[in-house]
């Protein structure tokens, strides 16, 4: 009869050391976790409320912004002028240019603009523009009040493109990388 009580006892003791461990918080924390297989291409955040699971993301390509380089062989402006910068659908930015600025100073004022939609570089002694957003839409125009646009004559070195990928066999595209 002490042998079954003692037994009693110690499940009962048993019972109450899980209970306790029940009350442990860690126990009831989150686990799920996100993985990506190649996260120099691809890296993954999970939310809150995300779904358990696995997908299958295949990305085929990915977004970009567009470029435009001078064409022509100017080095500096000839006159007064005002260049109009847009990207896509947003409004024109102004950048005034004085006659004598270099390509040097014309990028440094377009850089120097307040809310300018590119950025500006001279790269081999062509100025070069590049959107700051990516993505199929966002092409670069540029127009002037003078001559100064058709002078610099940009053409496209890179073209703006969407990223393009796959979600589970469900083909997407984004105009961004993220």
């Amino acid at each position: 009869r002490q042998s079954a009580l003692r037994d009693v006892l110690t499940r009962l003791s048993n019972l109450k050391t899980a209970a306790a461990g029940l009350r442990d918080p860690t126990i009831w924390s989150d686990t799920q976790t996100v993985e990506s297989s190649d996260p120099a291409r691809l890296t993954a955040t999970r939310t809150a409320g995300a779904a358990a699971g696995a997908y299958d993301l295949t990305i085929t390509q990915l977004a970009r912004a567009h470029q435009v380089t001078q064409g022509g062989t100017l080095t500096q402006a000839a006159a007064d002028d005002v260049l109009h910068v847009a990207v896509g659908s947003g409004s024109a930015v102004d950048v005034t240019v004085t006659a004598g600025d270099t390509l040097e100073t014309i990028a440094g004022k377009l850089s120097s603009t307040t809310d300018i939609p590119v950025y500006a570089s001279v790269v081999n002694g062509k100025l070069v523009l590049t959107g700051k957003t990516t993505g199929a839409a966002s092409t670069i125009a540029v127009t002037s009040d003078g001559s100064l646009a058709a002078d610099l004559a940009f053409a496209e070195s890179l073209t703006a493109q969407d990223a393009q990928f796959t979600v589970n066999g469900v083909a997407k595209t984004s105009s961004s990388n993220s």
